[in-house]
C-alpha cells in the first residue's frame, strides 16, 4: 500500500520545481511553470481515462483541508460515484439553478404575461400589476422567489387584511398562484407560504364579512326615473336606459358592439369576456328595448360600439353617477348595480310562484358549476322573454295598483 501523508508543510513551501508531487491516496500538489500551486485529486478509471480533479490553489487549501477533499472523493469512489461526473452533474445543476433564478418581481410580471391573453380583458392584467406594486413588491419584489417565506406574506396581508380584506383576498390568491407557478418551473420548492386553507387562515385576523347592500330604486319609481332618462341624447344616459330595461351590468352595455344583437330574434348575447362569471348570456329583448336599439344614431355596423364616448370609446362607468346626479339623484339614492336588485326585487313580487333560478337568471345570477354555466347559454330564455316584456310594459307605463302575475310551473 502506497504512503499518505508525504507532504509537509515545510515540503510544501520549498518546493518550487514544476511537476505533480504525490501526497498519497490520489492527492497531489501541482506546480506549474509559472511557480502557482494548487491541490489535485488524481485517479484512474482505466488504462486511457486518469481524471485529475482540482480542489483549490494552495493560497486558499491548506493541505489539511485538501486532504479532507480528497479523502471525500475517495468514499465517493468506494460508494461507486465517479467523482468527475459528479462534479459535471453539480456544474450542470448549478447553471440550471442560476437560470431558473428570478425575484418575485420578476415572477409576478412573467405570470402576468404568460395568463393575461385567457382573461376578460387588459383591465384584469392592470389590476394584477397594481396590487403586486402597491402590496406584495415592497414587501418582497426584490427577494428570490425561492426565499419568499410565510412571514413575508403574514407582513404583506396583515395590514389591509380587515381594512380592505377583498383587495387583501385578491393580493393573497394572486401571490398563492405566482408562488405556484415559480414552484412548477423549478425556481422554488417546498409547501406554498401564501396557501390559505390551513396555513395562513390561522396566522391572521379572522374576517368577519359584512355585506352591505347597495342603493336601489324602489320599483314604484322606476317608470320616473326612465322618463328621466329618455329625455336626454347622451350615450351615458343611453346606456343606463339599457341597463334599466335589460338587467344587465353597466359595463356589459357600455362596451356593446352591433354585433350581439339580433334585433329580428330579439336577443342580445354578451360575450364571455364581459360576463363576471366569464360566460355568454343571452337576454330577450323587449318591443321597447328593439324599437331603442333601433332609433339610435349611426350606422350600426357589427363592430360599431352601440354607445360611443365622444372619443370613440365605451362610455366610462365614472360618468354614471354624474348623469344620476345631474337626473337629481343623490349619492346612495341609487347605483347601477342597484337597477338590478330594482328588477330582482320587482320579479318576486309581480311573479310569486316563479321559480327561484328564473328569477335570478334574469339578472344573470348562476350558482350552478362552471361547466354547466358554459354548456347552457340560453338558460331559461323562454322563461324569462314573457318577464322582460312586463318590465318594459311596467316602465313605460304602470298600473295603478299593483297586480300579482301567477306563472305555470315549468
Amino acid at each position: 500500500m502506497r504512503a499518505v501523508n508525504r507532504l509537509t508543510a515545510h515540503s510544501i513551501r520549498t518546493l518550487t520545481k514544476p511537476g505533480l508531487y504525490a501526497d498519497g491516496g490520489n492527492l497531489y500538489l501541482k506546480i506549474t511553470p509559472s511557480g502557482s500551486k494548487s491541490w489535485v485529486f488524481r485517479y484512474r478509471i482505466s488504462k486511457d481515462d486518469c481524471p485529475a480533479l482540482g480542489l483549490g490553489p494552495l493560497s486558499l487549501v491548506s493541505l489539511a483541508d485538501a486532504r479532507r477533499k480528497a479523502l471525500e472523493l475517495r468514499q465517493q469512489r468506494l460508494s461507486g460515484v465517479d467523482p468527475r461526473a459528479a462534479k459535471q452533474s453539480a456544474r450542470a445543476a448549478s447553471k440550471r439553478r442560476t437560470a431558473l433564478r428570478l425575484t418575485f418581481r420578476e415572477a409576478a410580471e412573467t405570470y402576468i404575461k404568460t395568463h393575461e391573453g385567457a382573461w376578460r380583458g387588459a383591465r384584469t392584467a392592470n389590476d394584477w400589476r397594481q396590487t403586486m406594486r402597491d402590496y406584495a413588491e415592497p414587501v418582497i419584489g426584490a427577494f428570490d422567489v425561492a426565499d419568499v417565506e410565510t412571514d413575508h406574506i403574514v407582513s404583506i396581508l396583515s395590514p389591509i387584511w380587515t381594512t380592505k380584506h377583498k383587495t387583501a383576498c385578491n393580493v393573497r390568491s394572486r401571490i398563492e398562484n405566482i408562488l405556484d407557478w415559480a414552484a412548477t418551473r423549478g425556481s422554488r420548492s417546498g409547501l406554498n407560504p401564501a396557501r390559505y386553507d390551513g396555513h395562513i387562515e390561522h396566522l391572521i385576523a379572522k374576517h368577519v364579512h359584512v355585506t352591505v347592500p347597495r342603493p336601489s330604486l324602489p320599483y314604484q319609481d322606476a317608470h320616473a326615473f326612465v322618463l328621466k332618462l329618455q329625455a336626454r341624447t347622451d350615450n351615458d344616459a343611453r346606456a343606463l336606459l339599457l341597463v334599466t330595461y335589460t338587467g344587465a351590468r353597466y359595463n356589459e352595455a357600455a362596451a356593446a358592439r352591433w354585433r350581439e344583437f339580433d334585433l329580428i330574434k330579439r336577443v342580445w348575447t354578451v360575450p364571455a369576456e364581459r360576463m363576471k362569471k366569464n360566460h355568454i348570456h343571452e337576454i330577450p329583448l323587449s318591443r321597447q328595448v328593439v324599437e331603442f336599439l333601433k332609433g339610435l344614431p349611426g350606422e350600426h355596423n357589427a363592430d360599431d360600439l352601440v354607445f360611443p364616448s365622444r372619443e370613440g370609446t365605451p362610455v366610462a362607468n365614472s360618468r354614471v353617477n354624474e348623469v344620476l346626479r345631474e337626473l337629481g339623484y343623490v349619492i346612495g339614492e341609487a347605483s347601477t348595480h342597484g337597477f338590478r336588485s330594482t328588477l330582482r326585487t320587482w320579479v318576486g313580487e309581480t311573479y310569486k310562484n316563479i321559480k327561484r333560478e328564473i328569477a335570478e337568471a334574469v339578472i344573470a345570477h348562476d350558482k350552478r358549476g362552471s361547466v354547466e354555466q358554459t354548456y347552457e347559454r340560453t338558460r331559461f330564455l323562454k322563461d324569462r322573454r314573457p318577464i322582460m316584456q312586463a318590465w318594459a310594459d311596467y316602465l313605460d307605463a304602470p298600473p295603478a295598483a299593483e297586480e300579482e302575475t301567477f306563472l305555470e310551473a315549468a
